[in-house]
């Protein structure tokens, strides 16, 4: 009994021991990290940020550290005083080994959040080079870093490891995201069973995980019964839960659910993605008088004819599987917007009606239609959501739950290439079926993530093989012409916009030489082209002309007027004033377009407006050397002759292409103004 009391003191004594250890090792480090960041790193930041001053910056990085502090002692007392502490798996043992190692997850979580590497270099090597790498709570830092960087790959390989050594609630929160992120169910699907029972978002996303999963299996009755009565937590949760809710309950012949789930998306003000839900069940059904009464109340609701891509799929589609042939192409031809993406996917539409070839249209399958119409529901949601994370995972969703829709595929597609995850995004567009709606507008994303990845000829090769295949579409013309003009490559380009304006010239009816108002851009572009290779006369008339298709675009002033003024063509002086004058009316905040208003009044010799102007233009872009070459100018031009010369070095600083403009401002740091 003695040795057993003895033991427990001993216990309690190096329990306190290490606490007080571990207090004085925060401590430490807290001082350290506030004096490095604020001497090592505060003009770094502040250059970043250009806000924060040095005291501001100095006290946000103390109360950064105090909250870390703060949290460790949260959890640390919670893992070694609270013997009912366990993970989600229940398991007895901490997956904690040591004091050390907590120590390391709690500064590793706030270094995640750190976004200057010379810090987390340094805080790295305090935390020890070998622990840090090669234990399982280096992993854990590894997998947080993987994720501030979107390397969404390797945070998916890292957690795999991760949740073999570290079982806990939030190491499964991380690895079922960073699973879903790229695709891999197989590995999301044991971490979502760990977390479906939790009350928060991540037990929600979970659910929605583990729904997907059992409809692609066919058991709508297990999905029904995972997603329950889930509602709350942010959009995502309350728009989704009803949609599961509602295709569940179609799978398995319950009106009534149907009508729950609808009057809960009406409740959240989405009466627009209710009604297109409505109107999907009475097509799968093929109820033609529901979808009739829907059309009539979308009508009488809709009276500006603005509609979305689902919504005109839904409505042609009725009228194809109805016999109404005529009727499907006459709503095409009125919601056909030319030289959009759009045009491509309506235009196989209506081929296929001519045709009469409605494979691969809608499944037959009432199990599988329940399947193919969340999956485009759970893709219309991800088309409206405003959170990049949220969108992801919603496509990801609609992959999962139909993984052969062409259009949850071609919008996880767009949604990956917006997060820079190229490779993956291409694979995906790639997966879109010959056979699909969407095939050529998967070509056409394919050709766009190429020119992204600034493999300009590849992106071209693709775009050459739409317009072989169908000779009368200009789309595919006009966007290698506007990839190659991107990429400098303006003699080239200009093959393509006079091939792209030609087919579209002979495709679309003019009437009194009046063009289609989206027409405008092709000879915008076009006309920056030309002024690049030197046809000014040509390139002229191409702005003049878009400016009567469409007169207020601010673009198309802007660079007109600009290219005035740069030809010292003192007749169009005063007519190049007028047209930026509205030009920034239109777009009030563009630092390009106000510095073309104060350049205009450079050259007329204002140099007070001029000054006043292109101040302001710099606030808007402070980056930009051209603004900062002209506002040297003009103080050179009034006697600020330092403050000319500094301006002049931004310009050295910021321009790293453009050769000629940096050897006329060299001359000009060296010998001043000399015009």
């Amino acid at each position: 009994m003695r040795k057993n009391n003895i033991n427990k003191i001993g216990s309690k004594k190096k329990f306190v021991l290490n606490a007080f250890l571990a207090l004085i090792v925060l401590a430490f480090l807290s001082a350290i990290f506030e004096k490095q960041h604020a001497n090592a790193s505060s003009e770094t930041l502040l250059q970043q940020q250009g806000i924060q001053s040095k005291i501001t910056l100095q006290q946000n990085l103390a109360q950064d550290m105090d909250e870390v502090i703060r949290e460790f002692w949260k959890n640390f007392l919670g893992k070694f005083t609270d013997k009912n502490n366990t993970d989600v798996d229940n398991e007895k043992k901490s997956p904690f080994k040591s004091l050390h190692s907590y120590v390391n997850l709690s500064l590793g979580e706030w270094l995640a959040q750190i976004q200057n590497s010379q810090i987390a270099e340094k805080t790295k090597n305090l935390l020890g080079k070998s622990n840090y790498t090669h234990n399982p709570v280096g992993d854990y830092l590894a997998l947080a870093h993987a994720e501030a960087d979107q390397e969404f790959l390797q945070a998916s390989e890292i957690a795999s490891r991760v949740t073999a050594k570290i079982r806990t609630k939030q190491v499964y929160e991380r690895a079922m995201l960073a699973h879903m992120r790229i695709g891999e169910f197989d590995k999301a699907i044991p971490t979502a069973k760990r977390l479906k029972k939790s009350n928060d978002v991540h037990g929600f996303i979970a659910k929605f995980v583990l729904a997907s999963y059992n409809i692609q299996r066919g058991k709508y009755e297990e999905a029904r019964e995972i997603i329950g009565d889930l509602s709350g937590f942010g959009d995502f949760v309350r728009y989704g839960a009803p949609t599961y809710r509602f295709w569940t309950s179609f799978a398995l012949n319950d009106t009534h659910g149907e009508k729950i789930a609808l009057r809960e998306l009406e409740k959240e003000a989405l009466n627009e993605f209710a009604q297109l839900m409505r109107f999907y069940a009475a097509l799968a059904r093929k109820n033609s008088k529901n979808t009739r009464e829907i059309l009539r109340e979308r009508s009488r609701a809709n009276s500006k004819g603005e509609e979305s891509l689902s919504l005109m799929w839904a409505k042609v589609t009725h009228h194809a599987v109805q016999g109404e042939k005529d009727v499907a192409l006459a709503q095409l031809k009125y919601f056909r917007t030319p030289l959009q993406a759009r045009s491509l996917f309506l235009d196989e539409i209506a081929q296929r009606i001519e045709n009469e070839n409605y494979e691969q249209w809608l499944p037959s399958n009432n199990k599988k239609i329940a399947a193919f119409f969340l999956a485009r529901s759970l893709a219309d949601l991800a088309s409206a959501e405003r959170s990049p994370g949220a969108k992801l995972m919603l496509a990801r969703l609609a992959q999962q739950t139909d993984p052969n829709s062409g259009y949850a595929k071609l919008l996880l597609s767009e949604t990956l290439s917006e997060f820079q995850q190229f490779d993956q995004a291409l694979n995906i567009a790639r997966q879109v079926k010959q056979k699909s709606l969407y095939y050529r507008q998967s070509l056409l994303q394919q050709a766009e993530i190429l020119r992204k990845k600034e493999l300009i000829d590849d992106a071209v090769d693709i775009l050459e093989k739409m317009q072989s295949q169908n000779k009368n579409e200009a789309i595919a013309s006009w966007y290698a012409a506007s990839f190659l003009r991107i990429a400098g490559k303006h003699q080239q380009a200009l093959q393509y916009f006079d091939q792209a304006i030609k087919v579209y010239e002979e495709k679309i009816a003019i009437e009194d030489g009046n063009m289609p108002e989206g027409f405008w851009r092709v000879l915008y572009e076009r006309g920056i082209s030309l002024e690049r290779s030197g046809d000014w006369k040509r390139a002229e008339r191409d702005f003049l002309n878009a400016l009567k298709i469409s007169p207020e675009q601010p673009m198309v002033m802007n660079y007109l007027a600009y290219s005035w003024l740069e030809l010292k063509d003192d007749q169009r002086y005063q007519e190049a004033l007028k047209m930026l004058q509205r030009a920034v009316t239109l777009r009030q905040r563009s630092g390009a377009i106000t510095d073309s208003l104060g350049w205009a009044h450079y050259r007329l010799k204002d140099y007070d407006d001029a000054i006043e102007i292109l101040e302001k233009a710099i606030t808007f872009e402070p980056q930009d050397p051209t603004i900062n070459d002209h506002l040297g100018d003009v103080y050179w031009q009034v006697g600020r002759q330092i403050e000319a010369r500094y301006q002049w070095q931004r310009v050295l600083v910021l321009e790293t292409k453009d050769q000629k403009l940096l050897q006329r401002v060299q001359k000009k740091i060296d010998n001043g103004l000399t015009e």
